[in-house]
């Protein structure tokens, strides 16, 4: 059991540098950008073509994807668009034409920034610095408090304690969490769910399955023998840890307008 934990608070350790996602065709041009993300810093996962990139979003959430504009075997403009359709992940799109107006139409489908040829990995990595800037401080908007067998912690990064682990939690996932531990263990259906936490935006069952993985992980809930959030097959989901447990359960959040990303 020690080295189970041990493993799981190592897994969120890891987990703390930003993921990155890079989906691209050209290897020579994968190693190029991925020389120029510190190690330190960042977990770089690689795709080679539209149909693993969309794999590897609902996977391994990724906190920023770089992607090439054309892409076998849709192009980059449909997986963008199906990327767009699960979340606000910031994307950033490596042109293959030249000019300012070159990726008018990519920023227009939802993409945060167009880089057209030539590449220059300098700006790059700022722009990736930005992005994660502005990642940081859309979560810094939230204010939550929880409390669990090690104390209360107020965290306006709205991060939980697990284990003597700070996990960090996105606004999404904090709105999430909240309403299903407050459910008192009843069942949510994923349609209450969905309408509950993401408002007047229309989502798929597959945005929530995501945000149920992902909380999966931050929880070191092994999903195919969860401990805290439980899936009734067919109806929803409820929170599965007893009240006298001492787990989370008080929360409030303000400042929920920030933008929702896969990780968000």
């Amino acid at each position: 059991m020690n080295d189970i934990n041990d493993e799981r608070l190592a897994g969120r350790r890891r987990r703390r540098r930003n993921r990155i996602l890079l989906i691209h065709p050209d290897e020579a041009l994968r190693g190029f950008v991925l020389r120029g993300l510190p190690k330190a810093e960042f977990d770089a996962e690689v795709a080679t073509n539209s149909e693993q990139g969309l794999i590897r979003v609902y996977q391994s959430i990724p906190d920023i994807v770089i992607m090439a504009e054309e892409l076998p075997p849709v192009n980059g403009e449909e997986l963008l668009s199906q990327i767009r359709q699960i979340c606000d992940i910031p994307i950033i799109v490596l042109g293959t034409r030249e000019g300012e107006l070159a990726g008018a139409r990519m920023l227009e489908l939802g993409a945060d920034v167009y880089m057209p040829k030539p590449l220059s990995l300098g700006e790059l990595v700022a722009r990736v610095y930005s992005l994660i800037r502005r990642l940081a401080r859309s979560q810094a908007k939230i204010t939550s408090t929880h409390r669990t067998g090690l104390g209360t912690k107020s965290d306006p990064w709205g991060s939980i304690s697990i284990e003597g682990e700070h996990v960090d939690l996105t606004p999404t996932e904090s709105r999430l969490l909240s309403y299903l531990r407050l459910s008192g263990g009843k069942v949510v259906p994923s349609s209450h769910l969905m309408t509950e936490v993401w408002g007047d935006k229309p989502v798929s069952s597959d945005v929530l399955k995501v945000y149920i993985r992902r909380l999966r992980q931050k929880l070191g809930d092994d999903s195919t023998s969860p401990v805290y959030i439980l899936n009734e097959r067919g109806i929803g989901y409820r929170w599965g840890k007893a009240p006298d447990e001492h787990l989370p359960n008080t929360y409030a959040t303000e400042g929920t307008g920030s933008p929702q990303q896969c990780g968000s």
